[in-house]
């Protein structure tokens, strides 16, 4: 039901940004990425289901799970909320928004992202390479939350890398930019349907 409704999401921010300079863009396979396999069987086990890929990765999968419940400050940030989901207008462009937040807890946002980054250097660059600022600057107002998780879980070392940040830091005030930029070429624009068709 959440990803029929007619609103604009943060993957769709993604298809957006691409539409905006004229590149093409490539649709992410749900069905065979491990984010998502690790996502189901931390957060959402009722909807874990036996695949070959499920198969082909259980020794990585056992092998995070375990990395994360061992480490007390990752379970304790995991409580709240889970696979929260949200629908708001946004304030400046009055754009009707919805998002799917990993962990909703007291006045924060958790994000739970799989990474190949080695090092807590290596996963900061991620965070901008991939635009997790502007995803969590877009979660973050959603729900008027001033603190903000991101948990890197390494796929290469076991390693967890756990990046606390606030409403005001530089790096969300930078996503915050990206995202509200994007909201006012697709409002500008009207990319509404081109979004919803693009998905």
């Amino acid at each position: 039901m959440y990803y029929q409704i007619k609103r604009i999401s943060n993957s769709d921010l993604y298809i957006a940004k691409h539409l905006i300079m004229g590149l093409p863009f490539r649709k992410a396979s749900k069905a065979f990425d491990f984010g998502t396999l690790l996502h189901q069987a931390l957060l959402e086990p009722h909807l874990l289901q036996s695949s070959s890929y499920a198969l082909k990765h259980h020794k990585l999968l056992q092998r995070c799970l375990y990395r994360i419940r061992q480490d007390p400050e990752c379970m304790h940030l995991l409580e709240g909320s889970r696979e929260q989901e949200v629908y708001w207008e946004d304030f400046y462009t009055g754009v009707a928004c919805k998002g799917k937040l990993d962990v909703l807890g007291q006045n924060r946002v958790v994000d739970l992202k799989t990474t190949s980054a080695r090092s807590e250097k290596e996963f900061r660059a991620c965070i901008l390479r991939y635009e997790y600022d502007r995803q969590m600057a877009f979660y973050a107002d959603s729900v008027k939350a001033s603190e903000i998780t991101l948990i890197g879980v390494s796929k290469t070392v076991d390693r967890l890398f756990v990046v606390h940040t606030d409403h005001r830091s530089e790096l969300i005030t930078l996503g915050r930019a990206k995202y509200r930029f994007i909201l006012t070429k697709i409002k500008e624009l009207d990319l509404f349907e081109k979004i919803y068709q693009s998905r």
